[in-house]
């Protein structure tokens, strides 16, 4: 039984395997890159991409304006109840919250 089933399988890797050059000959080189489109900024129909696009994301029980809400909440737990207050929509009032947070933290010196 686990000779058939090995025999199977190697059977369908050939064949998997005789398929993917079959598709490599047919489809070139140069019209494989004409099929993929690169994204180099997340603009226009990309825009849904951007972590600043506003959009609801849910970061353990608190619902944030956008991700790059959510990664400063993740960041600065302090400032997580302030970055969801209707203030902090505007991501730049938001990043300003999370400054103000980051210069409270106690700076570390090197150790003696």
């Amino acid at each position: 039984m686990a000779e058939k089933s090995q025999k199977q399988k190697a059977a369908a890797k050939q064949a998997a395997v005789s398929a993917a050059k079959a598709t490599e000959q047919r489809v070139g080189g140069e019209d494989a890159k004409k099929k993929f489109t690169r994204i180099d900024a997340f603009e226009g129909i990309y825009s849904f991409l951007s972590m600043d696009e506003p959009c609801a994301v849910l970061f353990g029980s608190s619902l944030h304006h956008s991700a790059r809400h959510a990664l400063l909440a993740a960041q600065y737990p302090d400032a997580s109840d302030q970055l969801q207050a209707p203030g902090a929509l505007e991501l730049q009032a938001a990043l300003k919250l999370v400054e103000s947070e980051q210069n409270m933290k106690p700076k570390l010196g090197p150790l003696p």
